[in-house]
């Protein structure tokens, strides 16, 4: 089920018009810092080339967007604007580890270094 949510997603990203930019600042944006601990990219599985872009959106705010191949969705646009650890759609496991409300539940999620999957030679 996650996983056809996840390619409907990146339909909608990629071929429905959804939004005319591709909103790659999200990405770029989701950077962490000492007053926004929890931004940054995070994936359900770390080899996926989508995820979360969580960054920061004002003092303790923070954005969650969707981040696939033909780009992320509008800061705001995909949930909206949060403090991650005083909403009951979001726990905070600890540093590098976050879950997500969604329909079927909580779904974990776990910092990377972006999008771009990297390959690791054996």
């Amino acid at each position: 089920m996650k996983s056809i949510v996840m390619i409907f997603v990146c339909l909608v990203l990629c071929g429905c018009g959804f939004s005319d930019a591709p909103h790659w600042d999200s990405e770029r944006d989701a950077v962490p810092s000492k007053s926004h601990p929890y931004a940054g990219f995070w994936k359900s599985d770390l080899s996926d080339a989508f995820g979360l872009a969580i960054g920061p959106y004002g003092e303790g705010k923070y954005y969650v967007s969707f981040c696939g191949p033909g780009g992320c969705f509008a800061k705001g646009e995909y949930r909206p604007i949060t403090s991650l650890t005083n909403d009951a759609a979001y726990r905070v496991i600890d540093a590098n580890t976050i879950e997500v409300k969604g329909r079927d539940g909580f779904s974990k999620y776990y910092r990377s270094n972006g999008r771009k999957v990297i390959e690791f030679k054996k």
